[in-house]
């Protein structure tokens, strides 16, 4: 948690509150390490490391762990962002996303920022309908919603 940002290396996580099955999110990790380098930065799932930078290592400085709840592709990394895609997302993929950033020695300062996702079921129907909605007792204005906020159908 990331108590005073004057001080503060991590910036914050950028993870959309909503996604649909099967498809894609896009996550993203800022930071400002200052005068130090970064020793690592990684990303978790509900308390699971899926991603993991550690620029130092030569052999293998990304490691992406597979995961049935969804598929992990890096798409953009810099001194102070790294922005990950997910693809191939399942319901089980909502949950508690968290980065963490630490910094290089001698202090290995340890932030990590944490942000909520919510993966949707998407719902076709095999034909056209009209949505109604009545009540003997009103006259109210009734709307009717999709979970991105897209008026479907209002009276």
């Amino acid at each position: 948690m990331v108590e005073d940002k004057a001080k503060s290396q991590l910036l914050g996580v950028d993870v959309p509150l909503y996604a649909f099955a099967g498809g894609q999110a896009t996550l993203s990790c800022l930071y400002d390490l200052r005068a130090t380098r970064l020793y690592s930065l990684k990303w978790y799932h509900n308390g699971t490391e899926f991603y993991r930078h550690v620029p130092t290592e030569r052999e293998k400085p990304i490691n992406i762990k597979p995961s049935l709840k969804f598929s992990v592709s890096e798409l953009f990394q810099n001194d102070q962002r790294v922005t990950l895609s997910l693809t191939q997302l399942t319901v089980s993929a909502s949950g508690q996303y968290r980065c963490e950033v630490i910094a290089e020695h001698p202090s290995f300062r340890t932030e990590t920022s944490t942000a909520t996702m919510t993966v949707l079921k998407r719902y076709q129907f095999a034909s056209a309908f009209t949505p109604a909605c009545s009540s003997m007792l009103s006259n109210m204005f009734h709307e009717l919603l999709f979970a991105n906020g897209t008026t479907l159908a209002h009276q």
